[in-house]
């Protein structure tokens, strides 16, 4: 998904990062790829944790907050020291390509998760970056509907042993199932 953004907004954010952060549109475009995995890694890792109100909040914010939110400076201070390693430039150029590329990537994302009230929600975010589709999604949203208890069994029998996320890579059934649970946990009151 992040890499079919990355490819619709490159030329736009390469222009960007060139223009606001001195360098060349070759070194901008070297950029890219690696902007790709820092955000998808940063994504996923908070989806894991079972943080997607974090990205909800994010996505519900204007891009003149992003900076305020954790999950936004997290994945910009990673992507700060990846493009500072990975190609050698200093910090303050890295800085500033980083903010314009997240700041774009954040904006598109924030677009594709809303629904047709102009909201994200927990379960378009989990519909977008996790292993569990929006079916699987909508089954475990009536699970705590109806407190019917069983989450890990359930998702442990729709997901496969090895589903890949987003070529990110792969977690197990037992590992989506507690993330679930907990996350479901957490909503309920404990009531799994």
């Amino acid at each position: 998904m992040l890499e079919t953004i990355f490819n619709s907004i490159g030329g736009n954010v390469v222009n960007t990062i060139a223009e606001k952060a001195g360098v060349s549109v070759d070194q901008a475009k070297e950029m890219l790829p690696i902007a790709q995995e820092t955000v998808e890694n940063g994504f996923m890792e908070q989806v894991t944790n079972g943080n997607v109100s974090g990205i909800t909040s994010l996505f519900n914010s204007s891009e003149a907050n992003f900076e305020e939110n954790s999950i936004f400076s997290g994945i910009k201070t990673a992507l700060v020291s990846n493009i500072m390693s990975k190609m050698g430039l200093p910090e303050s150029v890295a800085g500033i390509a980083a903010k314009s590329c997240i700041g774009n990537v954040i904006s598109e994302l924030s677009g594709i998760t809303k629904d047709e009230s102009g909201s994200v929600t927990e379960q378009g975010v989990l519909a977008k970056f996790s292993v569990v589709s929006t079916p699987i999604v909508e089954n475990l949203t009536s699970m705590v509907k109806n407190e019917t208890s069983g989450v890990t069994e359930a998702v442990a029998e729709i997901v496969t042993p090895t589903t890949t996320v987003n070529e990110v890579g792969t977690h197990t059934a037992e590992t989506v199932a507690t993330v679930a649970k907990d996350k479901l946990n957490n909503i309920t009151g404990g009531a799994f």
